[in-house]
């Protein structure tokens, strides 16, 4: 068994380029702690299949011409404004280091000023690799992913935040009001509006795994703190950790 750690990252030359992302967002897949592109894992491109911002490869040109400073707030701010206005969800295009296709994601189309919540991962010839889905919160559950192949494994749930995460959020959150509260009112009180409390939110971290006995042990884990992703490559397609990890990002970005 080997456990690997990966995260998503916009690519900070293509966005300087891209002003509005009207020649498609790119991201890329990197090894935990690595920033240089050259080490990437996998490259995604952002498709929007309604032709408004195609993702449209680059000239050899664009891609020499000097980038001015771009901020990933910047970057980040850009990308849900995107989402925003595009009348259909972005396709993904998920490619090697080599430039070979891995595979692609999908989304259904989903209901008026709403995020899709059901996508189809596919091989480059077409084959269903697996599908996704993103689940709201329905009391008493929590809110989750789910992965599922079409030959029959096991399915992958994973539910945003582990228990003992939400245990500690509700025994800590009186604690919190209170500090929220004070610090607003010593920002009142010194016109200081530096002060406020804006960390503090629902668990986060996200584990997926399947409920067949002793392969409980968790195939991809979404780890808040490190914004980075593991997964058990002897339980999941890498293309299939990618894909997953590439939609859960994209959604958190949406909001």
């Amino acid at each position: 068994m080997a456990r690997r750690d990966f995260t998503i990252e916009i690519d900070g030359a293509t966005a300087a380029h891209a002003d509005a992302w009207t020649d498609g967002a790119r991201f890329m897949v990197l090894p935990a702690g690595e920033h240089r592109a050259e080490h990437t894992s996998a490259r995604i491109r952002l498709h929007f299949p309604d032709g408004d911002s195609a993702a449209a490869p680059r000239s050899e040109s664009a891609s020499e011409a000097p980038a001015s400073e771009v901020t990933v707030a910047e970057v980040e701010d850009r990308m849900r404004r995107l989402s925003e206005s595009s009348t259909l969800p972005p396709h993904l295009e998920f490619d090697a280091p080599d430039g070979s296709p891995l595979c692609s994601v999908r989304p259904e189309q989903p209901p008026a000023d709403r995020a899709p919540e059901h996508f189809t991962v596919l091989e480059p010839d077409g084959t269903v690799l697996c599908t996704l889905s993103r689940h709201g919160p329905r009391r008493p559950h929590r809110p989750y992913w789910r992965i599922a192949f079409p030959d029959g494994r096991p399915a992958l749930t994973g539910h945003k935040g582990t228990l003992p995460g939400w245990c500690a959020f509700a025994l800590l959150s009186p604690f919190w009001l209170l500090l929220f509260l004070l610090s607003l009112l010593v920002g009142l009180l010194t016109f200081d509006d530096s002060l406020g409390i804006s960390v503090w939110g629902t668990p986060s971290r996200t584990v997926w795994r399947s409920r067949d006995g002793a392969a409980r042990r968790p195939a991809l884990i979404y780890r808040y703190q490190q914004t980075s992703y593991r997964w058990d490559d002897d339980r999941l397609d890498h293309r299939v950790a990618y894909a997953q990890a590439a939609v859960h990002h994209l959604a958190a970005l949406r909001g």
